[in-house]
């Protein structure tokens, strides 16, 4: 447990130490300039506007901002030969793993914190606080993957085409589903029927990320608790299998 801890305090430290949390702040305030220059344009509802852009935006800034601190810090620890470095040690793989992750989750809640306050002045209070809470937990099924497609590429273009494409599909996987199940013109062809399955089973597979921090919250509040309880259990179980898949990919890889 004291290697994990440790393994953690190092990745948090290296992760603070680089320039890349100055471009997070910055990117913060031109998200504020442009939600506030939107809200000044717009006739009415001028409020709701702003704050459901600047959500928006925020949590897209996030999530690349994650990504990107998980996927460089993790290469640059193999080129730097520092992974094989602490393999070397008497340390299993695993430790290793819960190491690095715990270090870079608290990345994750200290950049869904930052990113939420301006959402605690213009927003619903128990609706920002909601958002933020989504928020971190979505940044948590991020950076897991993220870790998954670094050990799986061990490159950046990769890494990150492989978050996007994850992330853009666990987006839109309700949609897809809609669509797929009420066809504007149905040819009942084998090709549709088995691109109807394909789009099922991935509605199977993948989190369904559009259900995670909702900008409405900001607005309406959130009315339901179920769909926060239906959240927490969606991030617990996705984290869990990618944790397992990138510990089994993890040791199959051959450390020179």
């Amino acid at each position: 447990m004291n290697k994990i801890i440790t393994i953690a305090k190092y990745t948090s430290l290296e992760v603070r130490r680089s320039r890349l949390f100055w471009s997070l702040f910055i990117g913060i305030l031109v998200v504020l300039g442009l939600s506030l220059f939107a809200g000044q344009l717009a006739i009415t509802e001028r409020g709701s506007l702003e704050v459901s852009m600047m959500a928006a935006l925020l949590r897209v800034s996030s999530v690349l901002f994650v990504a990107l601190i998980v996927i460089t810090s993790m290469l640059r620890e193999r080129q730097d030969k520092q992974l094989e470095l602490v393999l070397s040690l008497p340390i299993e793989r695993s430790s290793y793993f819960l190491g690095k992750w715990l270090g870079y989750s608290w990345v994750s809640f200290v950049v869904a914190f930052v990113v939420s306050l301006p959402l605690y002045w213009l927003a619903d209070f128990y609706g920002a606080m909601a958002w933020s809470i989504s928020l971190a937990l979505e940044l948590l099924l991020v950076l897991t993957v993220s870790m998954l497609f670094q050990f799986t590429f061990n490159q950046v273009p990769g890494a990150m085409l492989g978050v996007m494409g994850f992330y853009g599909l666990s987006r839109s996987v309700s949609a897809l589903q809609l669509i797929s199940e009420n066809p504007i013109a149905s040819s009942g062809e084998v090709s549709q029927s088995l691109m109807n399955s394909a789009v099922q089973s991935l509605g199977y597979l993948l989190p369904h990320l559009d259900q995670f921090t909702q900008s409405r919250w900001l607005v309406d509040g959130v009315s339901d608790s179920i769909v926060m309880l239906n959240i927490v259990l969606q991030s617990i179980i996705y984290v869990v299998l990618l944790s397992l898949a990138s510990m089994f990919d993890l040791y199959r890889k051959k450390i020179n």
